[in-house]
C-alpha cells in the first residue's frame, strides 16, 4: 500500500503511517531491507518513468 501511495504523489510522511510505520526513516529501512530500494529512489524513478 505504501509504494501505491508514493506512485500516487502523496507524502513519505503519510505513506509511512498508511503502511502502519512510526516515521519514514522506519519505512525507508522496512523498503531497503524488503525491496532494495528507498521510497525517495522509487519516486524519483517514478517521476522519470512520467516525463
Amino acid at each position: 500500500m505504501a509504494l501505491l501511495r508514493l506512485r500516487t504523489g502523496e507524502g513519505l510522511a503519510i505513506a509511512a503511517a498508511e503502511a502502519g510505520v512510526a516515521d519514514r526513516s522506519h519505512l525507508n529501512r522496512a523498503m531497503s531491507r524488503f525491496f532494495g530500494i528507498t521510497p525517495l529512489t522509487l519516486a524519483r524513478l517514478l517521476q522519470g518513468v512520467r516525463s
